[in-house]
């Protein structure tokens, strides 16, 4: 929200334009913020936009609330005039993901584990080295220096693994929020599309 919007709480986004990219994490975490509130998708007005014309759109004051990700977050609180109505801390949602085609992780399940380590290995770099990653970050992704430190900020450690049960099931209730409002034509069994390494499988059977 804008520093001096009237709206403090979800429930009066209603009637009001938001702005998101359609089918992203924000619509993810706008549909479960509405539905806390006691709200409909179809009581507000959504704005499709990919990030860079909805911050444009947001510090023009042409919509009332922008939904978004980091760093875009980070940016918006330190340089857009910005304030937080909600985030998805109580929300219950599932993060990033990998993919792959069934056939090439099924081909190469022991490749996958590595990069899997290596990219937790890279995390953990991340947060030791956080001087270098900051410097690094902010010039590959062109952003100042202290919107990367504050994206860290949000980042607890991670570690980079196949999906659990419990990721899965929230991951189910995304793609069945999804399938509700008529993002996805059909309802999607996730656990049926998920990769598990073959000692992980054989533990199930």
């Amino acid at each position: 929200m804008a520093q001096g919007s009237p709206i403090h709480n979800v429930a009066e986004l209603k009637g009001k334009k938001v702005a998101f990219q359609k089918g992203s994490s924000s619509h993810n975490l706008l549909l479960r913020a509405l539905q806390l509130a006691g709200l409909k998708f179809s009581d507000i007005q959504p704005v499709y936009l990919a990030p860079a014309d909805a911050r444009a759109a947001f510090q023009q004051g042409n919509v009332d609330a922008w939904a978004i990700w980091d760093p875009y977050y980070s940016a918006a609180l330190l340089q857009g005039g910005a304030r937080v109505l909600t985030d998805g801390t109580d929300l219950k949602q599932t993060g990033s993901f990998y993919l792959a085609s069934r056939p090439y992780a099924e081909r190469n399940g022991a490749f996958i584990e590595g990069v899997l380590d290596t990219f937790t290995q890279a995390d953990a770099l991340t947060h030791s080295q956080r001087a270098q990653s900051i410097t690094l970050l902010a010039k590959t992704m062109g952003l100042p220096e202290a919107v990367i430190a504050s994206y860290l900020d949000h980042r607890p450690p991670t570690s980079v693994t196949p999906v659990s049960a419990e990721t899965a099931a929230r991951q189910q209730q995304t793609a069945d929020l999804f399938y509700e409002n008529k993002l996805v034509p059909k309802k999607v069994d996730i656990r049926a599309r998920i990769w598990q390494p073959v000692a992980a499988q054989g533990a199930k059977s």
